[in-house]
């Protein structure tokens, strides 16, 4: 029987006593064919009908007791059931009047298509009871009691308008108008529901892995519901996008708009004008997944995050305390930024018996939803606080804040288990304290509210918006607190070294950084571990300035993360962790600091220091390099950066340390404000054994004028040497004068031990071609001196020289003058 009604039409009608709802019920059921149901007017019949149900719905109301919500929802289940076969739809008056009931009607019987708020003004729907008063009899028909009356449907109301809001179902109808007027606007909204049936178009397909989808309806259909519950079941992201912009949009296909026809042919026309668009919005899905591997995502503040993880620091405490009836006392201070639409949703749930105490400061309603309760649970609501728990009981608290609200809660209970601040809640889980040795007093400090275990808190999801993207190993973090948070101080942990900061906030906020290697850039007040930073230039909170300024600052063209928080605190805690980093064959850059000196270095090829080198630039060794140490975290203070010694590291298989010599470069005070400059050269080191080296430099920052200097600090940065070709050393001699003498005074006693020598190889060869013995026949002009000395080459000159001749043989003359004159010729030409 209940397939009957699976896909009924189900508007539930609101409104106050005296709005007319009952009228405009009547002529929804004249015009349309729908059926009209009040729980009332069932309970009523029921009762007159003499069943057995209804004797015991009877016994329960003279009892003044609740008739079960299971009851009703089974009386308007088989009323539907009933009028199945004959009904265009139905309409369900004056229902529900809390959210839980809405909730279980759809889990029992279906969703609703629509929400028609029929509104007026309380002063109008008093002016209807009271005239209508004066006819009817009735008792409750008068000012004090309409009043009253309409107080509580307020209440019980606004949660439930809100809810439906969110799913994007509720039409608000104006009924102070006359009734026509007033039917007017209620028929557009049913046209439309008719218009487009209870289920709209819907496709989907994949981009990069990941799922889109898309639906189409017109306005008043049942889309945005179905819409929000899948998001909230399967953790979507929900965008809305509209024709209209996908026409317009410079970026997608232009998508032609189509006239308007009559019916049959425009149903057509705009079913294929919807898939037209569709087909340009996965275009326009396609390219923006192509351009970009960033990943934006919605955080909450307490919830699990990624590198960035943002934390709020509150006023707290907490004890193991707990009642003789073992009952936990916790005040739970709730703190919201002021929601645009001036009210606020939550769900609370209890697992074991507790006292909550709920004070606020903000002026926003909140609505508390009690979905789960736990026995011995009690309310408590401070004085003041727009804080609307349902179900109920609540009691009220004194009009008290912090200690003076948690002495009270001592007296009243004899002690206090937490107090705890909770920050843009939308859901909170009380469970047991299991925590051992806690303090038996609660004092109140500054504590992060995600180290109580028993709270299991969900904040807005529009708290934090974190974006990563896939950058280089320079890491770039820009953290953005637009002007219309307020939050006091921000304490920033940096976990990766050489990592550059852009961090903006509103006037009055304070940063307070650890890190090990940074340098920054903010328009705030920053202190960087003992050093103070002031405001170095103005930042404006649109994210694209922002991301510009980053990039002409640190000349970059990418970052690494965005975050941006937008809820309000007296201090937050944000945490930047170590990242995977991507496989990267670039060098790397050349502009790093360390030991959180809040400095960083940069190297110029030219004493003009005009353009600093680009990150992996090769150097020669014998280059002249020009390095400047500059610093930004002392304000407006002008510091003296003294350079005191610097050192390189090479980087590879073979690691050396050699003490680098450097001089000091003059400049103007106008260019070195808060910085150094000096040069140096590898070309001192003669072997290179890395073409990668690091660079350290030991600096002290100096106060102009006093003799009062920082402990020393280590600056670094990268340098990429290529070792420059020496030629091979020149072999010729350099020689003076007497090397000179020398060598010819050398040449000239060789000369004449050739002569020696070819002369005795000459004249010993005439003799023995002649027969002659030694001595025997040889010319007297061979004879040197009157010593007797014999140059010849007979080896025999020591025998007993035997007279010439001296009158020789014509035969024998001309012999010895052809001889003679042989080796005359010899020695003449040697010493030539």
């Amino acid at each position: 029987m209940a397939e009957k009604i699976k896909d009924a039409k189900i508007i539930f009608v609101v409104g106050g006593p005296g709005s007319g709802k009952g009228t405009q019920c009547e002529k929804v059921v004249a015009k349309y064919g729908y059926t009209h149901l009040s729980s009332g007017d069932l309970l009523r019949a029921e009762v007159a009908s003499g069943s057995e149900r209804g004797k015991q719905l009877q016994a329960i109301m003279q009892k003044g007791e609740l008739v079960p919500l299971d009851t009703v929802l089974d009386m308007i289940k088989d009323a539907m059931i009933a009028k199945a076969d004959v009904s265009k739809g139905y309409l369900i008056d004056g229902y529900p009047r809390e959210v839980k009931q809405g909730e279980e009607f759809e889990k029992k019987i279906g969703a609703p298509s629509l929400l028609l708020y029929i509104d007026a003004k309380s002063e109008t729907m008093v002016s209807r009871l009271m005239k209508r008063g004066e006819t009817s009899g009735r008792a409750d028909d008068n000012e004090e009691t309409i009043k009253k009356r309409l107080d509580l449907y307020y209440k019980a109301t606004e949660p439930v308008i809100a809810f439906y809001e969110g799913r994007g179902i509720v039409r608000k109808i104006n009924s102070e108008l006359a009734v026509d007027d007033v039917f007017a606007e209620v028929s557009k909204a049913i046209d439309a529901l008719n218009a487009s049936g209870r289920r709209g178009s819907w496709w989907e397909t994949k981009i990069e892995g990941k799922s889109f989808s898309a639906s189409e309806a017109l306005p008043g259909s049942v889309k945005a519901g179905l819409e929000h519950s899948a998001q909230l079941k399967y953790k979507l992201t929900h965008t809305h996008l509209p024709i209209l912009p996908l026409r317009q949009s410079p970026r997608c296909p232009q998508v032609p708009a189509t006239e308007e026809k009559p019916s049959p042919q425009r149903d057509t026309l705009e079913k294929m004008e919807s898939i037209t668009a569709f087909l340009a919005l996965l275009m326009c899905l396609s390219a923006a997944a192509s351009e970009t591997y960033s990943i934006c995502e919605l955080d909450d503040i307490y919830g699990t995050q990624n590198t960035i993880t943002v934390e709020a620091v509150a006023e707290g405490c907490w004890t193991s305390f707990s009642t003789e009836n073992k009952e936990e006392v916790h005040i739970i201070n709730l703190q919201y930024t002021q929601p645009a639409d001036g009210h606020v949703i939550m769900s609370i749930a209890t697992e074991v018996p507790a006292i909550l105490i709920f004070t606020s400061t903000v002026s926003p309603n909140i609505y508390a939803h009690i979905e789960r309760k736990a026995p011995n649970l009690s309310l408590y609501v401070t004085n003041g606080t727009h804080l609307t728990l349902y179900p109920g009981p609540t009691q009220t608290a004194p009009t008290l804040k912090g200690s003076e609200l948690l002495d009270w809660a001592v007296k009243m209970f004899g002690g206090v288990t937490s107090f705890t601040t909770l920050q843009d809640a939308v859901n909170l889980t009380v469970t047991k304290n299991t925590a051992m040795m806690l303090s038996s007093v609660c004092q109140l400090g500054l504590e992060y509210p995600k180290q109580k275990t028993f709270f299991k808190v969900g904040s807005k999801k529009e708290a934090v918006k974190s974006c990563f993207f896939d950058s280089s190993l320079d890491e770039l973090h820009i953290i953005n607190i637009p002007d219309n948070v307020s939050i006091g101080t921000v304490t920033v942990d940096v976990n990766p070294s050489k990592v550059k900061l852009v961090l903006r906030g509103p006037i009055g906020t304070t940063w307070k950084i650890t890190a090990k290697d940074a340098v920054l850039l903010s328009n705030n007040l920053v202190r960087i571990n003992d050093m103070m930073a002031g405001p170095i230039r103005n930042i404006s909170d649109d994210a694209s300035e922002i991301k510009q300024q980053a990039f002409t600052y640190y000349n970059g063209t990418s970052i690494t993360s965005y975050t941006e928080i937008h809820f309000n605190s007296p201090a937050i805690k944000v945490s930047i962790a170590l990242r995977e980093h991507p496989a990267v064959t670039d060098s790397p850059p050349m502009k790093s600091t360390t030991q959180s000196s809040g400095m960083y270095m940069e190297l110029f090829n030219s004493s003009d220091y005009a353009s600093s080198m680009a990150p992996g630039t090769q150097v020669q060794s014998n280059w002249k390099i020009y390095a400047q140490i500059s610093s930004h975290v002392h304000g407006a203070l002008n510091m003296r950066i003294d350079v005191q010694e610097c050192s390189v590291h090479s980087e590879g298989l073979q690691v050396v340390e050699w003490r680098m010599p450097f001089k000091h470069e003059p400049c103007s005070p106008n260019d070195c404000s808060n910085s150094a400059r000096f040069s140096f050269s590898f070309d001192v080191f003669k072997d290179l054994p890395s073409d990668s080296w690091d660079l350290e430099c030991r600096v002290r920052r100096c106060f102009t004028g006093v003799s009062l200097c920082t402990p020393p600090v280590l600056v670094r940065t990268d340098v990429q040497v290529t070792q420059t070709y020496r030629p091979p050393n020149n072999l010729c001699l350099e020689f003076g004068l007497p090397s000179v003498l020398g060598i010819a005074f050398g040449g000239f006693l060789i000369g004449v031990l050739l002569i020696g020598t070819l002369w005795f190889i000459k004249i010993r060869t005439a003799y023995e071609g002649r027969g002659l013995k030694c001595g025997e026949g040889y010319p007297a002009a061979l004879g040197i001196g009157s010593t007797g000395t014999l140059l010849s080459g007979c080896p025999c000159f020591l025998a007993k020289r035997r007279p010439v001749p001296t009158n020789p043989s014509p035969s024998e003359n001309s012999s010895a003058n052809g001889s003679m004159g042989s080796t005359q010729s010899t020695p003449t030409s040697s010493m030539a």
